[in-house]
């Protein structure tokens, strides 16, 4: 199983201590979810980068490995959530892939494409072995961000 992880949603989700540097905050964050390649599986975090140029890899990222996990900074006004969909689009057999994210739009995104979903709390709980090796997925999407609460109330003219 390959994972792709949304990067600065996983570590505003759980919460992790977060040190000064920001560059250290994704190195710990790549070396905590290096178990989840073990057995033959990957990990990609997906980082949003919009100062950053690009490398033009498809999915518009520069990438770099921290201990054995992918690391694609992604630029551009989609950043890390349009880089996940289009490297999913891309993918020969998206059912392969698990996307760990609460985002909702992103969530939503990856099932219609095929690929699996975890919430970053259910990964958590394996990574701690309290969980399954291979989570089920997740019944129901994360809740509704903001944007699409607003959304929704424009819509429907609330």
């Amino acid at each position: 199983m390959h994972h792709f992880v949304d990067g600065y949603n996983y570590l505003h989700r759980a919460r992790l201590p977060v040190p000064r540097r920001l560059e250290e905050a994704r190195s710990r964050l790549a070396r905590r979810l290096a178990p989840l390649a073990r057995g033959g599986g990957a990990v990609t975090i997906f980082w949003d980068a919009r100062g950053r140029a690009s490398a033009g890899v498809p999915g518009g990222s520069d990438r770099e490995a921290v201990g054995g996990v992918e690391m694609c900074y992604c630029p551009g006004r989609d950043g890390a959530d349009g880089a996940i969909r289009a490297r999913l689009r891309a993918a020969p057999d998206p059912r392969s892939i698990r996307v760990v994210t609460d985002d909702a739009e992103v969530a939503r995104a990856a099932k219609q494409l095929g690929a699996r979903v975890s919430s970053v709390a259910a990964i958590e709980k394996r990574l701690a072995g309290r969980a399954p090796a291979e989570p089920a997925d997740d019944d129901k999407p994360p809740p509704p961000g903001p944007d699409e609460i607003a959304g929704w109330l424009r819509y429907f003219g609330a």
